[in-house]
């Protein structure tokens, strides 16, 4: 595939959400600069969206745009986690969707070593709703312990009530494509 084909707006745009990780990080305890560098690496993935909505969206677009969120996700919450500023059950909650995708994506290659039909699935395993939202309070919640705002022992709730949502949503399409071909 030619390069412009990886090199698309909204890819490009998608990569600044690992470009600022080191930045944010590197800022620490620096509230202030941390939370302008957060605020637009999280407006990216807005962004990104649109552009690709406007310019056509791609396998490898959806793909990295996917991988770009998980790895800022991972990067930030392992971060915090090392500095105390989260801890073990809160980093859980925070990836968890993340998790269940990623298992849901390892259970389809083995499938797909005994069926083949699998790999054929449309939508298989395509962003939901649920899961967007997810990533939203995710994003929101990062931000929350930027800020260092209190009661995040509480605030750890909604990611675990949304996570949980979107893994049913998950399932059951997942169980319902599966479904079709065995």
């Amino acid at each position: 595939m030619k390069l412009e084909y990886y090199t698309r707006t909204a890819n490009l745009i998608s990569f600044t959400r690992i470009i600022f990780i080191l930045p944010i990080i590197l800022l620490y305890p620096n509230k202030i600069f941390m939370i302008i560098l957060f605020a637009v690496a999280a407006a990216s993935d807005y962004f990104d969206g649109f552009f690709a909505r406007r310019e056509g969206p791609t396998k490898f677009g959806k793909v990295w745009d996917s991988f770009c969120d998980k790895f800022f996700f991972l990067s930030l919450a392992l971060f915090f986690l090392s500095k105390g500023d989260i801890n073990i059950f809160q980093f859980i909650v925070l990836l968890l969707k993340d998790f269940y995708v990623l298992a849901l994506i390892i259970m389809t290659g083995i499938m797909s070593l005994y069926d083949k039909r699998v790999l054929a699935l449309k939508g298989l395993l395509n962003a939901r709703w649920p899961g967007k939202i997810t990533s939203v309070i995710v994003f929101l919640c990062l931000g929350y312990v930027i800020l260092g705002l209190p009661a995040f022992e509480y605030v750890i709730f909604v990611p675990l009530i949304s996570a949980v949502i979107a893994i049913i949503d998950y399932t059951v399409v997942f169980g319902s494509k599966i479904s079709e071909v065995l």
